[in-house]
C-alpha cells in the first residue's frame, strides 16, 4: 500500500508539508533582510572610509604627485573588502590607482561604471562602486572611484546555513515527537486491529489478543474485538480437534499405503481400479490421474490377461507369480503380482512389482558365474592387499594349482618374489593412473617349468564406500603362441646371421612389384671375396663369426625400411625401397668399404672383401626373378673386374 493512502501517510504527510513550508518561508525571509543589512553597512563604511582617503588626496592632486597618490591610496589595503581604488583627473584620466594583488577586475567594467555616475554609490551582485569627488576647497581635482567586493555573501550564506541547520534539526525532532505520539495512541492500535481482522479473514495465522490502549472509543472496538475473536477460536478448537483425529487416521493409511515400494491396487471384480498408491505411476509409466476408473489392462498390459483376469473374478490368492505385461510406453516388463480379498465384498488388493531389472541382473550374472567358470584364461581375485580371495577352474591348468590350495594365499606366495617386488608398485601406478596393466611375464608352474604368461590387471571399485575394492587378475599361457612365433621365425630368418631368408626375400620383391603405386627400388646382390681362405685357414667356425659380423654390418648401413637377407653361403642380398638410382653408387661403397674392415677372431686378425652387383629398377614390367637374375649378373661382373668393386645397371641392354 502507498504511503499517502495509509493512516499514517494521511496524518504524516500534511504535518511535512506544512512544516517544510514555513520553514522555507521564514528562512528566506531571514536571509533577505541580512543581505540588505550587510549590504547597507558595507556601503556606508567604504564610503567613509573613501571620503576619508579623497580628503587626503586633495594636496597630491594639486601639487601632481602621483608618488604621494600611490601611497595615500595604499591606506585601502586596511580594508579586506576593498579590491580597487582608482584616482582619476577632471579629465578622466587615471591619476593614480590601488589594486589588490590577488584579484583583477576587469578594466572595461570598472570604465562602465566610472561612466554611468560621477559621485554616490552604485551596486550589482558581487560589488559596490562607490564615487567620491576630490576637491580643494570649492574647486573639483579630480575623482575617486572605489569598487568593494560583497565577501560577506559567502559568510551570510554559511550563517544562513548553520542557522538553518540548526532549526531544521529542531524541527525534525519536535516532529518525529508529534509523529510518535500519534502514531502510539492512534496509528499503531488502528493498524494492529486492521491486520488482526486481515488475518482472520485470510485464516493466515492465530489471530491473538490486541492490547487495549484507552477508555476511548478505539478501546471499546478493540475489546469488542478480542471477545469476538476469543468466541470463534473455541468453535475453531472443537471443529479442529475433530478433524484432526480424522486426519491422523487418514493419513497413517496414506502413510503405509504410498511407503510400500511396490504398486498396490484396489480393483473391482470387473477389473477396474479403485484406489493406487505413489509407486504406480513408476511402474506403470502413466499419469496419475489417468488410472483411477479406467480398466487394469488398459493400464498395464498383461500379456496372460484371461489368466489374471479370472483370478481376481474369483478373488484367488496368488503369491509371487510372474507375468509378462507391456507398460503404458510400450516398453516390455516382467511384473510379480500377488493378490488379496478385501473384506469390502467385490473388492481385491494387487501388490505388483516390477523385477525386470532384478531378473536381467539375475540372468547377467548367471552368465558372467558362467563365464568365470569355463573361460579358457585363469582368473584371480585379491583383496586390496593382494590375497587371493578366489579363482577359477583353468588356474589348475595353467599354473597347476586348485583353487582350494589357493585361496587366502598372499600372491607373493604364489609368483617368485623377484617379480613380485618389481611389479607390484609398477602394477599399482599404471592401474591409478590409466585403469589397467598388462605385461608378459614368466612364471613358474607348480612341477617347476618356466612358462611365457600374459597377465592383464584391473581394479574393481566397490559401489559402497565401506567396503574394499578388489583386484582383477587375469592370465593367459603364452607357451603355444611363442613357439608358433619361433616357429615363425625361423621358417623366414637365418639361423645362424639373424637375417632375413631367402622365402623373407622373395615376399618383399612380390610386394613391391604389386603395389598399387610402384616405386623405383634396387636390389643389391653382395658376395664375399676371400671367404673360402677364412674357411680353409682358421676353421669354419672363424667363417661362422665372419658371417655374422658381415650380416650386422650390412645391417647398419641400411634404413629400417631396407631388408638385408642372408642368400645362402657367403652371398647377401639389399633390397633398397624406394630408392633413386643416383644414390646406388655412393650406397655400393659404403657398403664396400665397412665390410673389408679387419674383423677379429681369438686373437687374430680375419680379412675379407666384397663384389656388389646392383640392379635399379623403375618399372613393374620386370618380375623379381628377372630381377634377382640382372643384379646376379652385374655381381659377376664386378667379381671379373678384380673383385672389391661394384657394377649397377637399371636395364638389361646394360650387360654386356
Amino acid at each position: 500500500m502507498k504511503l499517502y493512502r495509509s493512516l499514517q501517510g494521511k496524518l504524516l504527510l500534511p504535518v511535512i508539508l506544512f512544516l517544510g513550508v514555513l520553514f522555507s518561508i521564514a528562512r528566506l525571509h531571514d536571509l533577505y533582510l541580512n543581505y540588505n543589512s550587510y549590504e547597507q553597512n558595507l556601503i556606508e563604511r567604504v564610503t567613509v572610509f573613501s571620503k576619508g582617503v579623497a580628503f587626503n588626496l586633495s594636496a597630491a592632486m594639486a601639487f601632481d604627485d602621483r608618488i604621494s597618490a600611490d601611497e595615500t591610496l595604499s591606506a585601502f589595503n586596511a580594508d579586506s573588502d576593498v579590491d580597487v581604488a582608482q584616482l582619476s583627473d577632471v579629465d578622466g584620466l587615471v591619476f593614480a590607482q590601488y589594486e589588490k594583488e590577488e584579484r583583477h577586475l576587469n578594466a572595461a567594467m570598472i570604465h562602465e561604471h566610472s561612466l554611468q555616475q560621477q559621485a554616490g554609490t552604485i551596486a550589482d551582485s558581487h560589488h559596490i562602486h562607490v564615487f567620491v569627488p576630490v576637491t580643494s576647497g570649492d574647486e573639483v581635482l579630480g575623482r575617486l572611484h572605489v569598487i568593494a567586493a560583497k565577501s560577506y555573501i559567502g559568510e551570510l550564506n554559511r550563517k544562513a546555513l548553520n542557522k538553518g541547520l540548526f532549526e531544521l534539526v529542531m524541527l525534525a525532532i519536535c516532529g518525529f515527537i508529534f509523529y510518535k505520539f500519534i502514531e502510539r495512541q492512534i496509528v499503531t492500535p488502528i493498524t494492529a486491529l486492521n491486520q488482526s481482522i486481515q488475518d482472520h479473514i485470510e485464516e493466515r495465522t492465530t489471530v491473538a489478543r490486541l492490547k487495549v490502549p484507552s477508555n476511548d472509543e478505539l478501546g471499546q472496538l478493540v475489546s469488542a474485538f478480542n471477545t469476538m475473536i476469543y468466541r470463534l477460536g473455541r468453535r475453531d478448537e472443537q471443529v479442529a480437534h475433530t478433524l484432526d483425529r480424522l486426519e491422523h487416521e487418514k493419513y497413517f493409511a496414506n502413510e503405509v499405503i504410498q511407503t510400500v515400494q511396490h504398486a498396490l491396487i484396489v480393483v473391482s471384480q470387473d477389473g477396474k481400479v479403485i484406489l493406487h498408491n505413489q509407486e504406480c505411476v513408476s511402474v506403470f509409466k502413466v499419469e496419475q490421474s489417468s488410472v483411477v476408473g479406467q480398466s487394469l489392462f488398459s493400464v498395464i498390459r498383461i500379456w496372460q490377461e484371461s489368466t489374471l483376469m479370472e483370478l481376481i473374478e474369483n478373488g484367488t490368492q496368488i503369491d509371487d507369480r510372474h507375468f509378462q505385461a507391456t507398460n503404458a510406453q510400450g516398453e516390455p516388463i516382467l511384473v510379480q503380482i500377488s493378490s488379496r480379498r478385501l473384506t469390502k465384498l467385490g473388492q481385491v488388493l494387487l501388490a505388483i512389482e516390477d523385477v525386470t531389472e532384478f531378473e536381467s541382473a539375475l540372468k547377467q550374472l548367471k552368465l558372467a558365474a558362467g563365464v568365470f567358470e569355463n573361460i579358457k584364461d585363469a582368473i584371480l581375485v585379491l583383496d586390496e592387499d593382494f590375497n587371493i580371495k578366489t579363482a577359477n577352474p583353468a588356474i589348475e591348468k595353467t599354473l597347476g594349482y586348485t583353487v582350494t590350495e589357493l585361496i587366502g594365499l598372499p600372491l607373493n606366495k604364489l609368483v617368485s618374489k623377484n617379480t613380485y617386488y618389481d611389479l607390484a608398485k609398477t602394477i599399482r601406478v599404471a592401474v591409478e593412473r590409466q585403469g589397467h596393466w598388462h605385461g608378459e611375464v614368466i612364471e613358474a608352474h607348480k612341477d617347476g617349468r618356466d612358462i611365457p604368461l600374459l597377465v592383464k590387471v584391473a581394479k574393481i571399485y566397490s559401489e559402497q564406500s565401506n567396503q574394499e575394492s578388489e583386484w582383477l587378475v587375469m592370465i593367459t599361457d603364452l607357451s603355444e603362441t611363442k613357439e608358433m612365433e619361433r616357429l615363425s621365425y625361423l621358417a623366414h630368418h637365418d639361423v645362424l646371421t639373424g637375417l632375413a631368408n631367402r622365402a623373407s626375400l622373395y615376399t618383399a620383391l612380390e610386394e613391391l612389384q604389386a603395389a598399387s603405386e610402384f616405386k623405383p627400388y634396387a636390389l643389391l646382390y653382395a658376395d664375399l671375396d676371400g671367404f673360402k681362405e677364412v674357411n680353409d685357414q682358421f676353421g669354419h667356425d672363424a667363417g661362422d663369426e665372419v658371417l655374422k659380423v658381415v650380416a650386422k654390418r650390412l645391417q647398419s648401413q641400411v634404413r629400417s625400411e631396407d631388408l638385408v637377407v642372408r642368400l645362402a653361403g657367403d652371398e647377401f642380398i639389399i633390397v633398397l625401397r624406394s630408392c633413386l638410382r643416383e644414390q646406388l653408387a655412393k650406397r655400393a661403397e659404403k657398403l664396400i668399404e665397412h665390410v673389408s674392415e679387419p674383423v677379429s677372431y681369438k686373437g687374430s686378425t680375419l680379412q675379407v672383401g666384397v663384389s656388389i652387383g646392383g640392379y635399379w629398377s623403375n618399372s613393374s614390367q620386370v618380375t623379381s626373378n628377372e630381377v634377382m637374375k640382372l643384379a646376379d649378373t652385374a655381381m659377376y661382373q664386378a667379381k671379373s673386374a678384380g673383385k672389391g668393386c661394384f657394377t649397377i645397371i637399371d636395364t638389361p641392354k646394360d650387360i654386356d
